[in-house]
């Protein structure tokens, strides 16, 4: 984030603005305990529904559009990490 300018781009008034380091919501990180979810089908479908979610949250006006969001489940653990594509591919 601190080195990589376009993980901290937003469009306002139509045009690339790329927010300070320091300032707020640059990224946000979520953890979810999934080891309520005792068969793998139900706690992997929550874990896919939850990835969408997050990744359909991103907001180019706002921000952020670095989100990453980590299950605990009862032998691993696990990491998403979602990056707007304007981010990427821009």
């Amino acid at each position: 984030m601190i080195h990589h300018d376009m993980l901290r781009a937003v469009i306002r008034d139509q045009k690339l603005y790329i927010r300070s380091f320091e300032e707020n919501n640059c990224f946000t990180m979520d953890e979810f305990d999934v080891t309520s979810y005792t068969e793998a089908s139900s706690r992997a479908s929550y874990i896919e529904i939850t990835c969408e979610q997050i990744q359909k949250s991103m907001d180019l006006v706002h921000g952020p559009i670095v989100k990453v969001a980590i299950f605990h489940e009862e032998h691993k653990d696990s990491i998403m990490i979602a990056i707007h594509h304007m981010s990427v591919d821009g």
